[in-house]
């Protein structure tokens, strides 16, 4: 087993208070997690991962052009991530309508959403909306993490920063774009702004659960099947679900070359 890491120096060690008051400290150095391989099965089969959105040019060609083609002819991909950042918008009242699917929440020691979870880890599917932005900042402090962010998103991730992220496994990466627009079509944004205008009971009703969910395992099958309803018909509108489909198809191409690169499970 080995991990690559990259090591960012910083020139000067300080810390730093934001608007809110959160300290953002500077340690020195980072690291970034660059490479990581393993062995599994004995000697059998060998893993690696690795993010090229966050790598060097020189260190992807090295890994797809170098190690991949030429040490491993038979290869296939046995997982991909496929993750849609938001910034600038709190997402922590964002849930998805997967009837069947266990779902999980965490939350901070203050009483904040940090992350919840749709599914098991090793199933085919598993869906993950959390808190990037308060990741990355516990990170941060650790010396772990780096951002380097363009002017224009950095005080919009500054201010809220989630991450919608859905692992496909094995037969589930065959029909990675069909489960992820199925992900899209099942959010249900129960944010106070599209509460406004609804009548008394719908705001209460929807204010109790979202806060709540195990009282849905309270309901009865038919009033259960009424509040989906209801949240179908009056909270699945949202401009973020289509944008993350145009960005999804707008990148095919690079789909289709890891596809190649790594082929998909038969």
């Amino acid at each position: 087993m080995f991990t690559l890491f990259k090591k960012i120096e910083v020139d000067d060690t300080t810390t730093e208070v934001d608007e809110d008051g959160e300290i953002i400290l500077k340690d020195g150095f980072y690291r970034e997690r660059q490479l990581h391989g393993q062995y599994i099965n004995g000697k059998d089969i060998f893993r690696m991962e690795y993010n090229p959105n966050v790598i060097s040019k020189e260190l992807v060609y090295f890994i797809e052009s170098g190690l991949t083609k030429e040490l491993f002819p038979v290869r296939h991909m046995s997982r991909m991530d496929i993750a849609l950042d938001v910034f600038g918008r709190d997402l922590t009242y964002l849930v998805l309508d997967r009837p069947r699917v266990k779902s999980c929440r965490f939350m901070s020691p203050t009483g904040a959403l940090e992350n919840t979870y749709y599914g098991m880890r090793k199933s085919n599917v598993f869906i993950r909306i959390y808190n990037k932005g308060t990741e990355r900042r516990q990170k941060f402090l650790n010396g772990k993490a780096y951002e380097d962010f363009s002017d224009d998103i950095y005080p919009l991730a500054r201010k809220h920063w989630w991450r919608i992220e859905m692992q496909v496994r094995t037969r589930g990466i065959n029909e990675c774009f069909t489960h992820f627009e199925e992900m899209l079509e099942q959010m249900r944004f129960l944010i106070d702004e599209n509460l406004e205008n609804k009548d008394i009971d719908t705001i209460m009703n929807v204010f109790a659960v979202r806060d709540n969910p195990w009282l849905l395992g309270r309901m009865t099958k038919q009033r259960r099947y009424k509040y989906r309803k209801l949240l179908k018909e009056e909270f699945s509108d949202d401009p973020l679900k289509d944008k993350a489909k145009k960005l999804l198809h707008e990148e095919t191409a690079l789909f289709d070359y890891y596809f190649d690169l790594y082929p998909k499970t038969d």
